[in-house]
């Protein structure tokens, strides 16, 4: 049986979300799962995704979605630079009725050209200028860029999992430990 890691995401100061834009070259993240949902976009390179038990490779100028507690890993072959952003289940949560129900469309592939595909690119495409350049009052800029992205998702890219039995239940109890670590037992 496979070992996965929960990691634990931190937002970046002043701001809810976590947000990265980072280069690297034969990059390996191994399979994790977290409660953010998790928005890749590759600005230059390729990127392989492992999300569940299906593989993807996305190329430039392409995104991929990974909903909250997903198992997922990413390993890239050659340069690859990358926009990561991470929303917390609890963000989501207070915008959204019934979140812990709602899921995202995770691949875009069959999208490609689409009005609201293009979109949510140059969306992703402004985030990841405005991470980049951190102007004066970018937190304000780049969460309504996000905000954007986010309502363009849940409304034209979300469903309500049908299958929320049993598993929901193990990982409510699982977040339940795992919030109790977090506040008791703090680095």
């Amino acid at each position: 049986m496979q070992q996965y890691t929960h990691e634990n995401v931190r937002s970046i100061p002043h701001l809810p979300i976590y947000c990265d834009r980072y280069e690297d070259y034969r990059q390996f993240s191994p399979r994790h799962w977290h409660d953010h949902i998790e928005i890749i976009y590759v600005v230059s390179g390729s990127l392989q995704v492992v999300c569940g038990e299906n593989e993807y490779t996305l190329k430039e100028n392409e995104f991929f979605v990974i909903n909250s507690n997903k198992i997922h890993g990413t390993q890239s072959y050659e340069r690859v630079r990358v926009l990561l952003v991470q929303i917390p289940y609890a963000y989501l949560d207070s915008y959204i009725d019934d979140y812990g129900h709602i899921r995202f469309r995770e691949c875009y592939e069959t999208e490609h050209g689409s009005r609201k595909y293009e979109q949510m690119k140059s969306l992703l495409k402004s985030i990841a200028h405005i991470y980049r350049e951190k102007g004066k009052g970018y937190e304000l800029r780049l969460m309504a860029k996000v905000n954007e992205f986010l309502y363009i998702l849940f409304t034209n890219y979300s469903y309500k999992e049908m299958n929320a039995g049993k598993e929901s239940r193990q990982i409510a109890r699982l977040k339940d430990v795992l919030r109790y670590v977090a506040k008791n037992y703090q680095e």
